[in-house]
């Protein structure tokens, strides 16, 4: 396993995520990224759909799961549509109930 990247997501409301990353891909240029829930419930553990722009735009979904939720640490996977592997996954940790810090690498 190697690193791949970092993540910070904005948490808008109780069901969008705004993204910046970076990633061993991107020649230093910062990359941006949306996740809207599929369901209305009041937890960042979900599905999103999820859009983000590198060299051009992706979609793909986002499953998020936690780990220890005393902690607030959750395990994000990216899949492309219709697959059942994740092409990342990562780990991340919510501070100041406003922000994720995730650091994902290739599955």
């Amino acid at each position: 396993m190697q690193l791949k990247g970092v993540i910070v997501y904005r948490i808008e409301g109780s069901n969008c995520l705004n993204g910046t990353f970076i990633n061993n891909m991107s020649n230093n240029v910062l990359g941006n990224s949306i996740a809207k829930k599929l369901d209305n419930q009041d937890c960042i553990e979900g599905t999103y759909l999820c859009s983000y722009i590198d060299n051009s735009l992706h979609d793909c979904e986002l499953r998020i799961t936690t780990t220890d939720p005393n902690l607030k640490i959750y395990m994000f996977s990216w899949y492309n549509k219709g697959e059942s592997k994740p092409f990342y996954e990562g780990i991340g940790m919510i501070t100041n109930n406003k922000l994720i810090s995730v650091s994902y690498w290739d599955k």
